[in-house]
């Protein structure tokens, strides 16, 4: 009975640990959101999010999705070479896309339809590096079961970037202080991965044992890095699409809801899968199947989630409204209306490792095709039909839950072994 409570008892302890970093991190943003919502317009946090937007879709993307792919081998070995194909594949791309904003400025900035990101188009190539290497580094350390790490990481980059905002914000009339302060949280947490991640690192690497990871893992760039794509194009469609339908202010509102209801996500739900993430590959690689461990993870996501969710979604608009100021009471609506799929988002993520950890790459590629294209029809039926923003968001929310759904159900299939 102890022995079968030991693996438990551990996993508990590593996810502690992670989400004491995480409520600390997650404090910052929250604390000193209600004073940026008076420091910074609508229209500033509108061109931040599409700052964000880009970034995380080639941030997650410049690797070729190889740093998936650390936590799979058996020995470290393997996982070292991955790590520094990842950075190569990162450096690589990066500085092509800083070549093509470089040509092609002036055509992205049309398509964009945003002259305020004219500077900061030149920063994101650099930006999209620094995103990439500091998850490449996470799932490095992840697999050294490195949590206390993690967790200082995670509260150096919040505090960092609250740091810059609010400076930026009281003390200048720049009006991109929270790009600014993006930028700058992740060159320190970069920094500071690096530091404690280099020493482990050390190996004699060779271009054969490289060539070697690269064929033997190409399922993760042959299937994750289209999927990766489309589900971060699908993830940010509703900022380019809201910015284009609706305005800059609408964007600002929306992703205001967006990382506010995302806030219990980032705290409870990632650190969860960050080590169910561990714990399941331990298990897949020793039994052949993680079925108990996905079970015990499911319960605790679905326990700890269902209440806190539902209260949210009656009292949002309030809740926004006395927080952040009268004029961000729409954003509560909105958070209102996304709150059932931030609820699936908060319970299926987590356990949607299952298919980097199984290595099912190829369903994930077919949940993100059908997502991109829900995604779009849902903004275009509700414009062109309804031209209303809440039934738009009313659709965006059924469609993007009807996916998760089905993810969940794909994922406890492959727990159960390949």
């Amino acid at each position: 009975m102890i022995n079968r409570l030991k693996p438990n008892s551990k996993f508990t302890r590593n996810v502690l640990t992670l989400m004491t970093g995480t409520t600390i991190a997650q404090a910052i943003p929250i604390a000193i959101s209600p004073i940026l919502t008076r420091l910074y317009s609508p229209k500033d946090f509108g061109v931040w999010a599409l700052y964000i937007s880009i970034l995380m879709i080639f941030g997650n993307l410049v690797a070729g999705k190889y740093e998936l792919a650390i936590l799979v081998p058996k020995h470290d070995v393997e996982a070292k070479n991955i790590v520094l194909l990842s950075l190569l594949f990162a450096s690589i791309f990066s500085t092509i896309l800083f070549i093509l904003i470089f040509i092609f400025h002036s055509e992205i900035l049309r398509i964009l339809k945003n002259n305020d990101m004219s500077f900061w188009l030149y920063i994101l190539p650099l930006n999209i590096f620094l995103v990439s290497a500091i998850s490449i580094l996470y799932f490095w350390n992840n697999r050294k079961k490195k949590y206390k790490l993690l967790a200082k990481n995670q509260i150096l980059q919040s505090s960092s970037q609250g740091i810059v905002n609010l400076g930026i914000g009281f003390f200048s009339k720049i009006n991109v202080g929270l790009i600014i302060g993006t930028l700058i949280s992740n060159i320190m947490s970069f920094l500071f991965l690096l530091k404690h991640s280099k020493k482990d690192l050390v190996l004699n690497f060779s271009k054969f044992r490289l060539f070697y990871v690269m064929k033997k893992y190409k399922k993760f760039p042959l299937f994750m890095l289209p999927s990766g794509l489309l589900e971060n194009i699908s993830a940010q469609l509703p900022i380019f699409f809201l910015g284009s339908f609706f305005g800059s202010s609408i964007v600002g509102f929306y992703s205001l809801s967006q990382r506010i209801v995302r806030i219990p996500i980032m705290f409870i739900g990632s650190s969860i899968g960050n080590v169910f993430r561990q714990e399941a590959s331990e298990h897949l690689n020793r039994y052949g199947n993680c079925e108990k461990v996905f079970i015990n993870t499911f319960k605790k996501l679905f326990i700890i989630s269902t209440l806190p969710f539902i209260v949210f979604y009656f009292i949002a608009p309030y809740l926004f409204e006395f927080v952040f100021g009268e004029k961000w009471r729409i954003a509560g609506e909105y958070a209102q209306i996304l709150t059932p799929l931030f609820y699936l988002q908060f319970i299926v993520s987590p356990l949607s490792n299952m298919f980097m950890i199984a290595q099912k790459q190829q369903y994930d590629l077919i949940m993100q095709i059908y997502l991109i294209v829900s995604v779009t029809l849902s903004f275009i039926i509700g414009y062109k039909f309804f031209n209303d923003i809440k039934i738009t968001l009313y659709i965006f929310t059924f469609v993007y839950s009807l996916k998760y759904i089905f993810e969940f159900i794909l994922s406890y299939k492959f727990s159960k072994g390949r």
